[in-house]
């Protein structure tokens, strides 16, 4: 078989718009503190805290009284005032350097080290043995403050979007399906991929997955009993060590029967449905634990190989890739999984997103946010009530609005509803260039990538027709004209029509030209129906007269307004001449 290649491009908005960045000096930074506790012999130890490359931040901590030099049998704990490293960059492979002069090791019980990430613990050690000791940690960032790190974390900024539905571009390939033919392979690559998602509805029974030369794993993946080759290793549920039920059978829900995935730091997760009735997806792992590879991702194009290799009966894998970019829509700088307003148009994602209209699902004090405890969003980081299960995949009991029906979310398009009238304006906010975003050209945005530059914005947009409809998602159009009204000569006792027919028109206002200005005319003895599509006009005072109609859409933000053609009413005398035998009838204007 042949190699199938598709070549995926990321997808962006490019806009030409001036961005400040504002507070985000420290957006994807802690706040590192550190406690010491020397019940005794302080004057022996010292901690430094150090980079991933092993360069000492900042200042060692000692008992200042005795620094590091051993004399005396001093007690010293900084517990009042913890040391503080500001600005510290998310990382691996931090690290503290715990010594003692001595060589004894930290003497006296409740010795100890603490390390607080923005207040939290993350750290505990002790130096119990020799002169001085390594002890590594991970710095990860809580963008959110869930209590979940964002490397495990599918809802980074907690607005009710998971991080893969933030992300861009998809690229679907037909895997195979039964055959047996011996090993087949199947190519494909992706621009800019950041993350990763493979979902097999049915599969017999082994594979291996190869990015940018990489493998998920040092063996190739067998999930069928008594089918292990060579080169090959079980893949079971953590839980109880089963394998698969039958995976060459499609789950009955619509749920794969396995799912890879390859997240933005290049850890590898797989998950499986249990039997071909599971209703969600449980972790497994390679036989006795050993680890999957850590895929590191490229700019420019990464490369993705997929093998169904041979054996002893059909060979298959039937499913999806989904391959993303990291996307930044608006190009202010946030990823769209961290930026709470993604399009830039003043309407919060979680509003655009269509999420508030789930039960229990709040936002309160409108900061863009879903309200609620960091045990409210699970072990997973996003919010229990808009998820099937509480899973490291992610599995919404919602559809995110896309308005106008085009694959494209409400959240990542400036006209939602595809009305030609951007969602600023239909909101009621103020658009002073029409560019589609809030504000002046000269945007600035905050460590959320909310418009600091506009004048309003951030409030519940507008619903007009209070229809339980905001306008922005509700398409519509501006006053048509499908008939004009014409101009007329009626006879001075008569009574003078003039009907304009149109569409999208909820307001009509027929309009006189008084010394040169138009003025809005009301019903009287000589004018009725001023305020519909037929003005009717008692002749004898409006000989010569020039009139329009104004015709309005209140719930079209853009041109709500159009104008009629100008008419002129004139009226026509009737006289008749008699002349012994001869009538003549003579018109006069």
């Amino acid at each position: 078989m042949g190699l199938l290649k598709i070549v995926m491009g990321t997808t962006r908005i490019s806009c030409i718009v001036f961005f400040l960045l504002l507070g985000l000096m420290s957006f994807g930074q802690s706040t590192i503190t550190i406690e010491v506790n020397w019940p005794n012999w302080s004057s022996e130890n010292r901690v430094s805290f150090r980079s991933p490359s092993l360069v000492q931040i900042g200042s060692s901590i000692c008992n200042p009284a005795a620094c590091f030099d051993g004399i005396g049998n001093n007690s010293y704990s900084n517990s009042g005032s913890l040391a503080t490293y500001t600005g510290i960059s998310q990382g691996l492979g931090y690290s503290l350097l715990l010594e003692d002069d001595f060589g004894d090791a930290w003497n006296g019980a409740g010795s100890f080290v603490r390390v607080y990430q923005n207040g939290s613990l993350i750290l505990t050690a002790d130096l119990t043995v020799g002169s001085s000791t390594e002890v590594f940690f991970d710095i990860e960032n809580d963008t959110d403050g869930d209590g979940i790190y964002d490397s495990v974390d599918i809802d980074d900024d907690n607005d009710g979007i998971t991080d893969e539905e933030e992300y861009c571009t998809n690229a679907n390939v037909a895997f195979f399906g039964s055959s047996n033919v011996g090993t087949r392979t199947v190519s494909f690559s992706h621009a800019n991929t950041g993350y990763t998602r493979l979902d097999l509805t049915t599969f017999d029974n082994s594979f291996q997955l190869t990015v940018n030369g990489t493998t998920v794993h040092n063996s190739i993946l067998e999930f069928e009993n008594g089918a292990l080759g060579g080169g090959e290793i079980y893949t079971r549920f953590q839980s109880d060590n089963a394998l698969i039920a039958s995976p060459w059978v499609a789950n009955s829900n619509g749920l794969p029967r396995l799912r890879l995935l390859i997240d933005e730091s290049g850890t590898v997760s797989v998950f499986g449905s249990r039997t071909t009735g599971s209703a969600n997806l449980e972790p497994m792992q390679a036989e006795g634990g050993v680890p999957f590879n850590t895929i590191t991702w490229v700019s420019g194009t990464n490369s993705f190989t997929l093998v169904n290799q041979d054996g002893p009966g059909p060979e298959s894998l039937n499913g999806t890739i989904f391959a993303s970019a990291i996307c930044d829509t608006d190009g202010d700088g946030l990823d769209n999984s961290l930026d709470l307003d993604s399009d830039n148009d003043g309407i919060y994602d979680i509003v655009e997103s269509g999420v508030l209209a789930t039960a229990g699902v709040n936002d309160m004090n409108n900061n863009g946010v879903i309200d609620g405890a960091p045990a409210a969003f699970g072990a997973n980081g996003l919010f229990s009530n808009i998820e099937n299960v509480d899973t490291a995949y992610a599995d919404l009991n919602y559809s995110i609005a896309d308005s106008d029906g085009d694959a494209t979310y409400d959240l990542f398009e400036l006209d939602a509803d595809n009305d030609s009238c951007n969602d600023v304006n239909e909101a009621g906010y103020t658009d002073a260039n029409s560019d589609g975003i809030l504000g002046p050209l000269l945007v600035t945005v905050d460590s959320n990538g909310l418009v600091t530059s506009g004048s309003d914005g951030y409030t519940e947009p507008l619903d007009v027709n209070i229809n339980a409809v905001y306008e922005f998602q509700e398409a519509g159009a501006g006053p048509t004209i499908t008939t004009e009204p014409i101009s007329i000569a009626v006879c001075p006792e008569c009574i003078a029509q003039f009907e304009v027919i149109g569409l999208n028109i909820d307001t009509y206002q027929w309009q006189v030209l008084e010394s040169g200005i138009w003025v809005d005319l009301t019903d009287t003895v000589v004018y009725s129906g001023t305020g519909t599509n037929t003005l009717s006009i008692n002749t004898i005072q409006a000989n010569g007269k020039q009139y329009r109609a104004e015709l309005s859409n209140v719930y079209y933000a853009c041109d709500p307004t159009e104008f009629s053609n100008i008419v002129t009413l004139n009226t026509k005398v009737n006289q008749i001449l008699t002349n012994r035998r001869i009538t003549y009838r003579v018109n006069k204007q």
